[in-house]
């Protein structure tokens, strides 16, 4: 993922962007446990076992978003402050039974009630930088055997 355009995305929104390199998780619902400890540990999350409900219960886990490898997971939610953008590289891809897909990167975009305007552009954003690069070397994520 280009830098330059996560910072810019993150100007413009307000979005704090983080990111997680080589995530070892078997299936969909390990990469979003993971990914909401991640955000409780950096304290960007309220209550993550509520936030981890929410997002598997509503979660079509990419359906929208045509990029191959990338599943994409949002939601605006009370547990959240602000605009918060994951992206996450899974160091062994894993088949999605609810996408029908091999998944090997996961953006998660977060935002508050009060963030719509941000969080739909975040949104955009983000959908349409998947569909551009799928360039493994662009989080530089050492895939071991």
């Amino acid at each position: 993922m280009p830098t330059a355009r996560l910072a810019r995305l993150s100007r413009h929104t307000g979005a704090r962007v983080l990111r997680m390199h080589c995530l070892t998780v078997a299936d969909r619902e390990g990469a979003i446990a993971r990914m909401v400890a991640a955000l409780a540990g950096a304290g960007l999350v309220r209550d993550p076992a509520v936030l981890e409900r929410v997002l598997l219960a509503g979660q079509s886990f990419g359906d929208e978003l045509e990029a191959p490898g990338v599943a994409f997971v949002h939601c605006r939610s009370a547990m959240v402050e602000g605009l918060v953008i994951l992206l996450a590289v899974i160091d062994q891809p894993f088949w999605d039974t609810v996408s029908g897909r091999d998944v090997d990167e996961v953006f998660m975009v977060l935002g508050d009630e009060g963030s719509l305007a941000a969080y739909a552009r975040a949104v955009v954003e983000l959908a349409h930088l998947a569909r551009e690069r799928r360039s493994p070397a662009a989080f530089e994520c050492d895939r071991q055997p």
